[in-house]
């Protein structure tokens, strides 16, 4: 190639394991073929000088971002994280890692970081800087014997033969593991590994150590100031505890120089004195402070007790607050320090603001008083049995409940003497169920005692307490109370004999009353036949009497005929005329008797619903037509009037006689009672189906209302505001009953005074069934 080019050629090659610099080029002659020239140059020491100028550079450059690092990161696994990469990306080796020297029994490396091709060969390594076979690995080495250890080549070195496998799958050549050291402790170690063997040079390993040394450096120094840190927000969080269970507990603390009779307080001291900086805080201002009555007290407690025998200050006195002048109770607590002497020096302590313990102190010592009297008004009987000492406390008025002596020792056994034999049993068993761990511990009986020779009744209710869990629990207390109930045990039998001679009396009487009311009802149904009847004779009236003038009319043109016909002059056109005026008189004569006929027959219809309890199908509008119409003289004599609004069309199968009546006594009511006073009132019954099985009637008038008093009484049995003026009572309580009973329905009522009254009846279109013989 080059012979045929002409141009000469320099390139660096190796030879037998060197490197060789070859320049080679043509050697033209004249008339001959060229030759083949060449020069070559070993360059094999100028090759380990540049690649060792390459390492050292890159050494330099991974400590000097190493040591960067050391100010940039702000916590520890991120400091070791960041050494870990530019071990790997600046220093080019192929993996490094930081492992921690643990305290425990098995001297545990732990890895802490990691750069690098790792592929979990940390998880599967088992590592320890303990003196055996796991711990004479290089990591190991290096944490005991705080030195670098250098493995030149993995594969060679018969310590790691377990890892050969391991390290040849992730190109690992060679290792150096540098101690991590501060002071005279091994923190842990830093482990880097190269893919080539035999690369790890003095200088190399020197540069190394600077970097660990300067890591271990950076491990303390961040350690320090998390404590340093740690430490300041304790300091914080205890003076915030400090400042706050002050405020709290209204505490306030001192320090008193006893050379120099001045004192330091806390602010929450100042708060509770009321008092600021410019207060003399001295021994005369403190004086000035104390509540005059205690003034004296307290300095014969400070000068004798606590200077004179060295004494603690334990005091409870009053102040006289400094900026408003109230009174405050304080408990005084100090502690006298000594100098080398043994004279006392200073006095440091609390004051606590105690007003609000004095008030419950009182308010409890009043309130103990309280219970105390009312224990002895209301005669209650106290005990206490403590079950660890088998102790029974029982108070006097306990003692007098039982008749036992003051120094009688109280027992259960000989309580349960004390109890009647028929009772017994079931209060020693009662006893035994109120003491059981596995139950709640209440007792609550009532029995009978003998007191010297007498039968007294008892109630007793108490509380066991339990202390422990499961199978530990047992009765720890058992605190309760005795009233003697005899005098209400024998009011209560004599109330008993009274109440059984009232039930009879009242049964007696109930029968009377029984008896009135069906008296009351029937005369109920005796009135609406009444009006039935006068209804009957009103509407026959008029076509009986159109009958009577015709048939008397009649009468009079026969004889006059007879007489014509008896005299012989009857004429054509007489007769013509008689035999016309029959027909017409006959004709209605026939209409008039049809007339009468078909009253009679909706009256007795009417008449049979309404004087029993008929089921037949009807038509809703046609019944309330025909009652309307035995209805009609009632609106005789005055100008009040009806109007309906019922479908044709509505069709029951109900019983027609308990309609009838409702609405009878609906029309009575209004006539009786709304349009009292009133010329012309209107009634309006107005009826549609709700349903395919419902039918709503609404019946309204425009009288003067019910009372708003009255309202929710209406349909009670006797209520009437007509008492002693012929009302009795029954017709609205009647109404209820046959609504919500034979008809199977409900009723309301709307009505405000002035304002007229509605009810509104919501029936079945097809009544329920009724039990024979109802």
């Amino acid at each position: 190639r080059i012979l045929a080019s002409g141009q000469y050629e320099e390139r660096e090659e190796i030879y037998a394991g060197r490197h060789w610099s070859t320049l080679k080029f043509p050697l033209h002659r004249p008339g001959q073929a060229p030759l083949l020239g060449g020069l070559t140059l070993d360059i094999s020491q100028r090759k380990l000088a540049e690649e060792a100028l390459r390492s050292a550079n890159r050494q330099l450059r991974m400590l000097s971002d190493c040591n960067q690092a050391l100010f940039r990161t702000s916590g520890e696994s991120e400091l070791l994280q960041t050494i870990c990469a530019i071990a790997v990306e600046v220093g080019g080796y192929r993996m490094a890692w930081v492992g921690y020297a643990e305290a425990d029994d098995h001297r545990t490396v732990r890895p802490a970081a990691h750069a690098g091709c790792e592929e979990g060969y940390l998880r599967e390594l088992d590592v320890s800087w303990a003196d055996d076979e796991r711990g004479r690995g290089p990591i190991g080495t290096a944490i005991r014997t705080r030195r670098p250890c250098l493995v030149r080549s993995i594969a060679d070195d018969p310590r790691l033969a377990s890892r050969h496998a391991a390290a040849l799958r992730r190109d690992y050549a060679a290792v150096c593991a540098l101690p991590l050291t501060a002071g005279d402790r091994s923190l842990g170690a830093l482990a880097v590994y190269s893919s080539a063997a035999e690369v790890f040079t003095d200088v190399e390993i020197n540069l190394l150590s600077e970097l660990a040394n300067d890591l271990a450096f950076g491990i303390v120094a961040l350690r320090t100031r998390d404590e340093r840190e740690r430490a300041a927000r304790a300091l914080e969080d205890s003076e915030f505890f400090l400042r706050k269970s002050q405020e709290v507990g209204d505490l306030g603390s001192y320090y008193f120089d006893v050379r120099t009779h001045t004192w330091i307080s806390s602010e929450k001291l100042d708060q509770i004195f009321g008092i600021d900086d410019s207060f003399p805080k001295n021994t005369s201002g403190w004086i000035e402070l104390v509540h005059p009555d205690d003034r004296e007290a307290v300095l014969r407690h400070l000068s004798d007790d606590v200077l004179g025998r060295h004494s603690r200050f334990d005091k409870e006195y009053r102040i006289v607050r400094h900026d408003n002048g109230q009174e405050r109770w304080m408990h005084g607590l100090g502690e006298l320090e000594f100098d080398d002497h043994g004279l006392p020096r200073m006095m440091i302590g609390t004051i606590q603001d105690i007003s609000q313990s004095r008030q419950a102190e009182r308010a409890l010592h009043e309130s103990e008083e309280r219970l105390q009297q009312a224990i002895r008004v209301s005669q209650l009987g106290i005990f206490d049995h403590d079950h660890l000492s088998d102790q029974i406390y029982w108070s006097p008025e306990q003692r007098l409940i039982h008749g036992w002596g003051a120094d009688q020792p109280v027992t259960l056994p000989a309580f349960l003497a004390s109890v009647h034999d028929d009772d017994r049993p079931r209060i020693a068993a009662a006893i035994q169920r109120a003491h059981d761990p596995a139950g709640d511990g209440v007792y609550d009986v009532t029995h009978r005692i003998i007191r010297h020779g007498e039968i007294r009744w008892v109630v007793t209710r108490s509380q066991t307490f339990f202390a422990g869990e499961g199978s530990a629990r047992r009765p720890l207390r058992t605190v309760g109370a005795d009233l003697d109930v005899t005098d209400r045990k024998r009011a209560e039998a004599e109330l008993e004999r009274y109440r059984e001679q009232l039930e009879e009396l009242v049964t007696e009487r109930t029968a009377e009353l029984r008896q009135a009311m069906d008296h009351l009802v029937q005369s109920e149904k005796l009135a609406a036949l009444g009006h039935l009847v006068a209804g009957v004779a009103h509407e026959l009236n008029t076509p009986l009497g159109n009958a009577r003038v015709v048939a008397s009319s009649l009468s009079a043109d026969l004889r006059a005929l007879a007489l014509a016909v008896g005299s012989g002059a009857v004429r054509r056109s007489q007769v013509e005329d008689f035999l016309r005026r029959g027909r017409e008189g006959l004709d209605l004569m026939e209409r008039n008797a049809a007339r009468a006929a078909d009253l009679i027959g909706q009256f007795k219809e009417v008449a049979v619903d309404q004087t029993s309890v008929r089921r037949r199908p009807f038509n809703l509008r046609q019944t309330v037509e025909e009652l309307l119409l035995t209805l009609r003289p009632q609106f005789r004599h005055s100008k009040h009037r009806v109007e309906l609004d019922i479908p044709p069309e509505i069709e029951l199968d109900s019983y027609p006689g308990p309609l009838e009546q409702v609405l009878a006594n609906l029309v009575s009511n209004s006539l009786t009672h709304a349009f009292a006073g009133t010329e012309a009132g209107c009634i309006r019954i107005q009826a549609d189906a709700a349903s395919q099985n419902l039918v709503v009637l609404r019946y309204r008038d425009d009288g003067s209302g019910i009372p708003s008093g009255d309202i929710n009484r209406i349909f009670e049995p006797f209520f009437t505001t007509r008492l002693g003026q012929g009302g009795s009572g029954l017709g609205l309580y009647i109404v209820y009953n046959l609504v919500t009973g034979v008809l199977g329905g409900s009723i309301r009522v709307q009505s405000a005074a002035g304002e007229g009254t509605g009810f509104t009846l919501t029936l079945p279109l097809t009544a329920p069934i009724r039990p024979t013989g109802s």
